[in-house]
């Protein structure tokens, strides 16, 4: 039985054309990893397991502290209280793929094993440019050769904050200048996406 999901925004539907175009050839493979960094409600994991980890032995990771992203203003009033069981309701149906860690991506990614190749990444967690370029780091020996990686946000803005630290842009640029030679750039508008030789 499919439950009927219960999210409070959709910061992601926007994605999916382009998502849909880059992760297709991945659909239905066995065995696939992916790691998803700020997974909130749970919509984009939704859409993956629906759509491309449709193969029973696909797993995803997900890194969150389910706690909101306190530096940005326009946080403030959304209800944190009950985002985890959230994210477990929404993606109950798939409970059996899914690994979860609560907490900050920071610590968590330091524990995850080297040898756990991830073919896909969703980097969508801090909306700060060191947040995200140590998520980047972090994340790079961690993605397989052929892996995605996606970032979200890179056009993204707190209007009240407009230090180029405050946004990911910043982040996102120093990790693929630094990083370039292990990457191939396969789409940059909103987001960003990037290919590991």
């Amino acid at each position: 039985m499919v439950i009927e999901k219960n999210f409070t925004s959709d910061w992601f539907s926007h994605n999916i054309p382009v998502w849909d175009q880059i992760l297709s050839p991945l659909k239905g493979k066995t065995n696939l990893k992916f790691l998803e960094i700020g997974c909130w409600e749970g919509r984009a994991t939704c859409w993956l397991l629906e759509n491309i980890l449709t193969d029973k032995s696909s797993t995803i990771t997900v890194v969150d502290t389910f706690g909101g992203s306190p530096e940005e203003t326009g946080m403030k009033d959304l209800d944190f209280t009950n985002v985890l069981s959230r994210f477990k309701h929404n993606t109950s149906d798939y409970r059996d793929q899914i690994i979860i860690h609560q907490g900050y991506s920071s610590i968590v990614l330091k524990q995850l094993p080297l040898e756990q190749q991830f073919d896909f990444v969703y980097i969508d967690a801090s909306h700060t440019a060191y947040g995200t370029l140590e998520d980047a780091i972090l994340t790079h020996p961690l993605i397989k050769s052929g892996g995605i990686v996606i970032f979200d946000d890179y056009l993204w803005k707190d209007p009240n904050r407009l230090s180029p630290t405050d946004s990911p842009e910043l982040g996102i640029d120093c990790f693929y200048n630094v990083y370039s030679d292990f990457y191939t750039v396969i789409l940059k508008n909103y987001q960003v996406g990037l290919i590991k030789k």
